[in-house]
């Protein structure tokens, strides 16, 4: 019995002993910066099909950081659709665009911070013959990255 008692106390010291014996801190690292991109799919609503060439850029930005409606200064900074119908704002466009983005590295970001964590991007669509239309993207910290689908 002795023998049993002191191999038990034994597997009892070395278990409070793997615990540490205090309080266990968990640190977890703090939010990041995300970058923010749009990928816009314009499409005709009677055929289903996409337009290919039609033209996207991005005419201002509410930013909430800031309190600013950022104009985009250059109006002649044109997208235009591929032969999928799509046209991708990566975080380098926006932040070329000049419209406030808070921005890390030339790329456009989007901050954690409560409030510094929304935008709503306009974009204007316009082809030829078939006239424009003005498009509001809604971008977060938690969805920085948005695809949306446009009917042209």
């Amino acid at each position: 019995m002795n023998r049993l008692l002191k191999t038990s106390l034994l597997f009892a010291l070395l278990a409070v002993a793997s615990c540490g014996g205090g309080s266990h801190h968990h640190h977890t690292a703090p939010p990041q910066n995300r970058f923010a991109a749009i990928e816009v799919e314009v499409y005709d609503p009677l055929s289903g099909y996409v337009w290919e060439d039609v033209g996207v850029r991005i005419v201002q930005a509410d930013q909430e950081w800031s309190s600013c409606v950022c104009v985009n200064p250059l109006p002649d900074d044109w997208y235009y659709t591929d032969a999928f119908g799509v046209v991708f704002f990566a975080a380098a466009d926006l932040a070329f665009a000049d419209v406030g983005f808070q921005e890390e590295g030339g790329e456009a970001i989007i901050s954690p911070d409560l409030l510094e964590d929304e935008v709503t991007v306009l974009l204007e669509i316009s082809a030829p013959g078939l006239g424009t239309v003005y498009q509001s993207v809604d971008l977060s910290w938690d969805e920085p990255s948005v695809f949306i689908s446009v009917p042209f």
